[in-house]
């Protein structure tokens, strides 16, 4: 089984050449590297030109002859690799010495696994840990875990994202599926509502990089303040005016797998979306006559779609006074 690794760099000097030794230090080396630059203007070419020339394995350097933004760059690296496993690489994290090795027994192990994740210590510019973990911050839990081992992550990933890209492997199967990459998906988030809906997902509990943050990321990881927790606790789902973007995204999905339903792991799941996305769609238009929008609520309520893809009743609460 090869393994490819797509790692996409802009105006990485500061850390990148930490995360390149904690590749070629791996216990598994991979049999090639993909590096996607995105217009760097420091000497991050330089770095990736030094690194190709000490490695004992295939490197393939690729500069973009215009800033394409990080998605579109991680789908370009990922087309470009040749492995039957993609790692996703970021250019600040540096990766523990057995990540690769881990990752890739279980797909060699279970060929029905279509993608895996593994969790992070989370650490400061200055690798000096935080408190929790990745999982910890992402809210990846033993109810979202639990989902995720039954085979029904796909039912919360329309709502929240819980996979990072750099602690992420795939098949490259699903490539085919991916591309094109829609402008309204983060590449990671994409990636793993495509394969959860056709694949096995692993979550995999051992920390397995070091998840810098810092104030040059492009995107990054949001630690949640304790306010913001308490929030969540009481209206756990999203504004129902934000729903605009989940909408578009839902469309851009559900018109993605049309042709592929039948290869769908359960038959009922396109169904179930379009449901999802139906009841999204009255969220975010209710009437503003407040005996319309109370018999809309209503009727959402009694057919358990607050509940299922809203993640509370309380959240009927918030809309008719919204």
């Amino acid at each position: 089984m090869r393994i490819s690794i797509a790692l996409c760099t802009y105006n990485g000097e500061l850390y990148l050449q930490e995360q390149l030794r904690s590749i070629l230090e791996q216990s598994r080396l991979p049999d090639e590297v993909v590096i996607c630059d995105d217009c760097s203007t420091d000497t991050t070419w330089t770095i990736l030109e030094n690194f190709k020339s000490k490695a004992s394995f295939e490197v393939r350097l690729i500069k973009n002859h215009s800033n394409l933004g990080s998605t579109a760059n991680f789908a370009k690296a990922i087309d470009s690799c040749s492995g039957d496993i993609i790692f996703l690489a970021d250019q600040d994290d540096i990766w523990l010495p057995q990540k690769i090795e881990i990752m890739a027994e279980i797909f060699e192990n279970d060929p029905d696994v279509g993608m895996a994740f593994s969790d992070a210590y989370v650490t400061n510019d200055l690798l000096q840990p935080y408190p929790r973990s990745l999982w910890q911050y992402i809210g990846f839990d033993n109810n979202i875990r639990g989902l995720c081992e039954k085979g029904r992550f796909w039912e919360v990933l329309a709502n929240e994202s819980y996979v990072t890209g750099a602690t992420m492997a795939f098949h490259s199967k699903w490539k085919l599926l991916l591309y094109p990459f829609p402008g309204d998906w983060i590449h990671d988030e994409w990636i793993t509502f495509l394969t959860s809906l056709f694949s096995q997902v692993r979550a995999v509990p051992d920390k397995l990089i070091m998840y810098r943050k810092h104030s040059n990321q492009q995107i990054g990881v949001k630690i949640k303040s304790t306010f913001v927790r308490l929030r969540l606790c009481v209206f756990p789902d999203q504004n129902r005016r934000r729903y605009k973007r989940y909408i578009d995204r839902m469309d851009n999905l559900l018109r993605r797998i049309i042709d592929f339903k039948e290869h769908l792991r359960e038959p009922q799941m396109y169904e179930e979306l379009i449901k999802r996305l139906e009841h999204w769609k009255i969220r975010y238009m209710l009437p503003k006559n407040p005996w319309k929008r109370w018999c809309a609520i209503r009727r959402e309520l009694a057919a358990g779609c607050y509940r299922k893809y809203s993640k509370s009743n309380r959240m009927a609460l918030k809309d008719f006074f919204d």
